[in-house]
C-alpha cells in the first residue's frame, strides 16, 4: 500500500534510482546509508537526493528509514515478537534506534504497533513521512 501511494514519485526517477528505490519495497536486503542506494542506482549522492525532493519524497534517508519501518509491521503487529529481536532483523545495532525511529516516523513505539494503530493507520504515517507537503 506504501509503495502505491508513492509510485507516482517514483515513476520520475531516472531508471536507475527507479529501480534501486522499487527493490526497497521487496524482500531484498536494504542499504543501510544513502550512499549505498546512490551507488546502486549508479548516480552521487547529491543528486540522489536532489531527485527525491524534486519528485516529492521527503529526502532519501527518510526513503530508507520509511523502507526499513515498513518491514517491522508484520512481525511486530502481526507476529507479536519482541521489539528486541525485530530490530536486530532489521539491521538497528540497538533496541533504542527503533524505538526511535518508530517514534519519529509513525509516533507510537514498536510495541504498541497493532494495539493502537490499524495497518491502514501505519500505512497512512508512512506515507505521510515519506511525502513532502
Amino acid at each position: 500500500m506504501l509503495f502505491s501511494n508513492a509510485a507516482t514519485c517514483f515513476r520520475r526517477f531516472p531508471d536507475g534510482l527507479q529501480t534501486a528505490c522499487v527493490s526497497l519495497f521487496g524482500n531484498g536486503p536494504l542499504p543501510r546509508w544513502v550512499d549505498e542506494l546512490a551507488a546502486n542506482a549508479v548516480l552521487g549522492r547529491r543528486t540522489v537526493d536532489r531527485w527525491m525532493h524534486r519528485s516529492g519524497i521527503n529526502g532519501a534517508s527518510m526513503l530508507l528509514d520509511v523502507a526499513r519501518m515498513a518491514r517491522a509491521w508484520e512481525p511486530l503487529a502481526e507476529q507479536k515478537l519482541p521489539p528486541v529481536d525485530v530490530a536486530m532483523t532489521l539491521g538497528y545495532s540497538r533496541l533504542r534506534l527503533l524505538v526511535a525511529h518508530t517514534y519519529r516516523i509513525v509516533g507510537v513505539p514498536p510495541a504498541e504497533l497493532g494495539r493502537t494503530l490499524s495497518r491502514s493507520e501505519f500505512t497512512k504515517r508512512l506515507t505521510a513521512s515519506l511525502l513532502e507537503r
